[in-house]
């Protein structure tokens, strides 16, 4: 195999130059046996041969061309080589049509051979002209013999078919076969081969776009990170004039005491201790009040038990200005007061959100009783909340974009459009749960929250007599 192994720069070369090589190999082992023969004719002959065939000198000679042939193969002349070894089979084919006949059969299987071998060593091009080249010789040569011009020798019509012409003409069916066999096990072998590349590009392209997919997850999680935080100050500079408000009564309430307190020279000692639990009352009040602003600033990964209504009434504090300035009723309806497991903080942001929202439905709301409902209760695994408002609700047509990021219903520069959507997130990813919302245009808006009451994961048993080293 090392000898006929081909040396080609591309595939397509390759595949040629080892048919070729195949070619030639095969034709070098048929004349060397063909040679052999005639020497054992020549000696047992003593010299003398019969004379209506080739001459005996052919064989040696063609031998001769076909190792030279092989050698330009193998030094990389490739193409030349396939003409000549093309044109090596034409020339002795016209002749022996020439010589015995136009139609002999012999020959007109040398010329398919040609034709077929010329499309698979050279090229579609070269196999038109060939075919072309052959026919033109074939009509002259009929056009030649028929008008006796030049005869043909037609001595071979009446002998009997001999042995040495059925193996003639099945040496010629085989190398046709032959190289019809080499060149489509050289196509399969192409076509494995491009299957095999297209299926490692194809698993190379699911790996990459699976990649890409995962990098653009974790992007789009950064980027929602932090658009995350950007809302939570915003939402705090947008209700900052509230929370210094909220901040003035405590304030107030807190100074007066504390000045009472030092103006009571002649007072008992129980009126003492009144004054300063009411100033110790509004200090708490105040520091209720920092906490519940301080959480919805805050993005921590912490996880324990919290209280949903507790969450509810901390961020009613912190709205409390809003609600007031809005002539709004909070009407609570707590059924469930359990605690649950999960972050208390991205929960805080969630009703935030919502309940924020509840509050500017009634912007451009011209309703007169201005409420907020807002349900507190257990559905099978779930913690469900509902927020109801009578504001100014949801267009139908856009009611399905309401959770998409940087979608808002709000006037310019009055909302990021991004609260529905980081509530979303936060309640499918972090609390396993779902969100939903109805509405009904001039008629107010229902959203509802499901999250999942989960359990601490439970910490790794450590047996006391077995803690130590051994």
């Amino acid at each position: 195999m090392r000898r006929i192994k081909p040396r080609g720069s591309t595939e397509d070369i390759r595949r040629r130059e080892f048919i070729l090589n195949v070619l030639l190999s095969g034709s070098i082992i048929l004349l060397s046996s063909a040679g052999l023969y005639v020497l054992y004719r020549i000696i047992k002959l003593h010299g003398e041969i019969e004379g209506r065939g080739a001459p005996w000198w052919l064989i040696p000679s063609l031998l001769g061309v076909f190792v030279v042939l092989y050698i330009l193969s193998r030094k990389g002349y490739h193409f030349l080589s396939s003409y000549l070894f093309i044109f090596l089979y034409f020339v002795p084919s016209s002749y022996s049509l020439y010589a015995w006949g136009a139609d002999l059969p012999q020959g007109l299987l040398m010329y398919a051979l040609i034709i077929i071998m010329s499309g698979i060593l050279v090229g579609t091009r070269f196999s038109i002209f060939m075919s072309v080249l052959c026919l033109s010789v074939l009509l002259t040569l009929s056009f030649i013999q028929i008008q006796n011009i030049s005869p043909p020798q037609l001595y071979w019509k009446d002998e009997v078919f001999r042995y040495g012409d059925s193996f003639l003409s099945a040496v010629t069916f085989f190398i046709i076969f032959i190289v019809s066999w080499l060149y489509n096990r050289e196509i399969e072998r192409s076509l494995a081969r491009a299957r095999k590349s297209e299926a490692e590009l194809r698993q190379e392209r699911d790996l990459l776009e699976i990649k890409i997919q995962e990098r653009t997850q974790e992007l789009k999680q950064a980027q929602l990170e932090k658009l995350s935080q950007l809302y939570r100050f915003a939402e705090f500079g947008r209700s900052a004039s509230g929370y210094f408000h909220s901040f003035i009564n405590p304030l107030m309430a807190l100074s007066l005491n504390l000045r009472q307190a030092q103006k009571t020279d002649t007072e008992t000692n129980r009126e003492i201790q009144n004054t300063l639990a009411r100033a110790m009352k509004n200090a708490e009040r105040m520091e209720y009040f920092v906490n519940g602003v301080q959480k919805q600033l805050s993005k921590q990964n912490v996880r324990e038990y919290f209280s949903v209504a507790e969450e509810i009434y901390s961020i009613l504090d912190v709205l409390d200005h809003r609600i007031k300035e809005k002539n709004i009723e909070i009407i609570i309806f707590a059924d469930y007061q359990e605690q649950i497991f999960g972050n208390p903080l991205e929960c805080n942001q969630i009703l935030s959100n919502l309940l924020s929202n509840a509050i500017d439905a009634f912007v451009e709301n011209t309703v007169q009783k201005r409420k907020i409902k807002i349900h507190i209760n257990e559905e099978a695994e779930y913690v469900k909340i509902g927020i109801r408002d009578n504001g100014s609700g949801i267009l139908p047509e856009i009611r399905h974009k309401i959770f998409e990021a940087l979608f808002t219903t709000k006037e310019p520069f009055k909302g990021t459009g991004l609260g529905l959507s980081i509530s979303k997130e936060l309640v499918e990813k972090d609390f396993k749960g779902k969100i939903s919302c109805e509405s009904e245009y001039g008629r107010g808006s229902l959203f509802t929250v499901w999250l999942l009451k989960q359990k601490p994961p439970l910490a790794p048993y450590s047996d006391p007599e077995f803690s130590g080293t051994q």
